[in-house]
């Protein structure tokens, strides 16, 4: 029964590629080969018409002409496309036919290709055909292997197709290595995911692996269930698609040939008889060799039944001789022994006992040399799983290394990165600095100018006054006394303004190159704050009236004492010119922490706009770089539309 569930796998590898293939047939034969003649060889339209022709004569004779000639054309353009189809249905005809070496040497040619196009269906074809060659040589192990490898890559692809062409020599294997409930289960789960949303397709294949492992089972009434749905699933294809009756002929021999094997089950011989009939004629009409051996065998248990012992002797010794150093191996052995059963069945006990002898003893000599394949064959398996996994450790090795150094290289280079962000950064910085000191050096510059023609008109002015007094006085011998003395006294007075605007350039010369040298000493500062007032009134002759708030009557200071005071007076004094008395008010404080003494000074006409002038700007300056040289402060701000000077002493400890 083992190699007779093989032969029917042979009848499986035909009966679902027209299925497989799912062409809608749009054109006839006829208009097929019309659209070959009129169109060049390379040409897409040619190549697709070719395919359909290979497609629908894919189980007869003339079907790998037309495979072969696909191919021939596909590979002069390159077209993997059809490189695929062309090598795919010459593998299946050739593996339909038993030529191993062919069917392995097309499937070879088209597995990268179609892996590459990602035509799964074609991929997964090839890898059935590849697991065929197995179950033919009698390699299950191998072939249970190769399935279920190919079967996990199906599912990863999602390829219900694939399952379905995986699962069914899956299931043949299974059963041929006696794992029969296995095999039959393999194809009813898949069978329950196509059978409510496809009714014809995908159905063929897996009912035509159903039905014959059902028969193995022993499943009968399973097995005619899976019949009837068949026989609707074929009506519906042809009702869809008649050009494809002639390549499903197969089909429904392979359903007559297990209704036979129904009736013979059921004991039903007249039933029988017309299948095994009508059998005969299809199987010689159509020459379908591999068929033969199937109804033969059929006949052979028919006849066997009915007890016409003669026939089933015939009919034995021609299916002896047909598989007589074949690879049919063991149902030979199988089939001396069945004929010594009928011989002995018929009375012929000699004959009997010397087939069975020769059969026991090759089965004998079959199962060690089966046990021996299957050995070699799990080793074989071992040899090949360690391989790949020394393959694959290498690979890991090599995966690693370069991840290794990919990590280096992008360390390195987000270093580098980072590098030079930071280095651009600084450079950004850099520039902005760069511009915003050449923008203080234009300004300061600008300033320099400004203050440099603003005080060159104030030393030309009083300088012209003394000159020009001097030349009327020089050329004027006969001056009166009085004029002379008044203009003298206009030259002693611009001199005066001359030296003190000299002085105070000098001065801020020296405190802003912090050559500026002070005699310190430690005073009272209110004490300094009433001098600098008694001096500040006798230089503006009464023009200010000054109120003096203070707080504390003792506040110790370290400084240069003149300078301080010279600083407080001119705080304090205002131009000869101005008309009026000038109101100022001076608050001493000590600040919270006990650290600073606070003068807030208002109404200080060096404060006050209309006072402005190149000599006001200096003295400000003077005392500005003064308070800070002994870490002090000195801002000038506005409150209530008054001018307000606010400083900072440090206290002495």
């Amino acid at each position: 029964m083992r190699t007779k569930l093989l032969i029917y796998f042979i009848l499986l590898i035909c009966c679902p590629v027209a299925i497989f293939s799912q062409n809608n047939a749009k054109h006839s034969i006829d208009s097929l080969h019309k659209i070959i003649e009129s169109t060049a060889p390379g040409d897409s339209i040619h190549l697709s018409a070719l395919y359909r022709l290979t497609y629908l004569h894919q189980s007869m004779p003339k079907g790998i002409r037309y495979a072969l000639d696909l191919l021939d054309k596909a590979q002069k353009v390159n077209s993997n496309k059809y490189i695929c189809q062309g090598a795919y249905h010459a593998a299946i005809y050739y593996q339909n036919y038993g030529v191993i070496d062919s069917t392995r040497y097309y499937v070879e040619l088209l597995t990268p290709l179609a892996e590459k196009e990602q035509d799964w269906d074609t991929y997964f074809g090839a890898k059935r055909l590849t697991i065929n060659t197995y179950l033919f040589e009698m390699k299950f192990e191998l072939a249970i292997h190769e399935a279920l490898t190919a079967a996990k890559k199906a599912r990863e692809k999602n390829n219900l197709k694939g399952m379905i062409m995986i699962n069914i020599p899956l299931s043949t294997a299974y059963i041929n290595s006696q794992q029969i409930e296995e095999g039959v289960n393999v194809l009813k789960e898949v069978y329950q995911f196509i059978r409510k949303p496809d009714k014809t397709l995908n159905t063929h294949n897996l009912l035509c692996a159903l039905i014959p492992a059902c028969w193995y089972a022993q499943k009968v009434d399973e097995m005619l269930n899976y019949i009837h749905e068949l026989e609707e699933a074929m009506d519906y294809s042809i009702k869809n698609h008649i050009i494809l009756k002639e390549s499903l002929v197969n089909v429904f021999i392979l359903i007559d040939i297990f209704y036979a094997h129904y009736y013979i089950h059921k004991e039903q011989y007249s039933k029988a008889y017309h299948y095994l009939h009508k059998l005969n004629d299809s199987i010689e009409k159509g020459n379908y060799l591999s068929y033969r051996y199937l109804y033969l065998d059929l006949a052979i248990e028919y006849y066997d039944k009915i007890r016409d012992y003669p026939k089933t002797l015939l009919l034995l010794d021609e299916l002896i001789s047909r598989l007589n150093n074949s690879f049919f191996t063991k149902e030979y052995v199988n089939l001396l022994i069945k004929k010594a059963e009928v011989l002995a069945k018929n009375g012929q006990y000699q004959e009997a006992l010397l087939f069975y002898k020769k059969g026991t003893q090759a089965k004998d000599s079959i199962t060690h040399s089966f046990s021996n394949l299957q050995m070699e064959q799990i080793l074989e398996i071992y040899d090949g799983n360690q391989i790949k996994l020394e393959r694959e450790r290498l690979k890991d090795k090599r995966n690693r290394t370069i991840l290794i150094l990919i990590s280096i290289s992008l360390i390195f280079i987000l270093f580098v990165v980072i590098r030079m962000l930071f280095v651009r950064n600084k450079l950004k910085t850099a520039e902005q600095q760069m511009r915003k000191a050449a923008k203080i050096a234009e300004e300061m510059n600008e300033i320099k100018n400004r203050f440099l023609s603003n005080l060159s008109y104030s030393i030309r002015t009083p300088l012209n006054c003394v000159v020009g007094f001097s030349e009327l006085m020089a050329d004027d011998p006969a001056m009166k006394e009085n004029q002379r003395k008044e203009y003298a006294t206009i030259i002693q007075q611009k001199s005066e303004e001359l030296m003190r605007m000299v002085n105070d350039v000098l001065d801020l010369s020296r405190l802003e190159a912090g050559m500026m040298k002070f005699n310190i000493q430690q005073y009272n500062a209110i004490t300094l704050c009433r001098e600098a007032i008694f001096m500040a009134n006798c230089q503006t002759s009464k023009k200010i009236n000054i109120h003096f708030e203070v707080q504390e009557q003792i506040l110790p200071v370290v400084t240069d004492i003149s300078r301080f005071t010279q600083t407080l007076v001119n705080l304090l004094i205002c131009p000869d010119n101005y008309p009026g008395e000038i109101p100022v008010n001076i608050t001493f404080t000590v600040s919270k922490n006990k650290k600073n003494v606070q003068i807030r000074i208002k109404g200080s006409p060096l404060a006050n706009p209309n006072f402005s002038s190149e000599e006001m700007g200096i003295k400000n300056e003077i005392n500005k770089l003064f308070f800070h040289q002994f870490k002090g402060s000195y801002q000038t701000k506005t409150e209530g539309g008054k001018e307000i000077i606010l400083l900072t002493y440090p206290l002495s400890t």
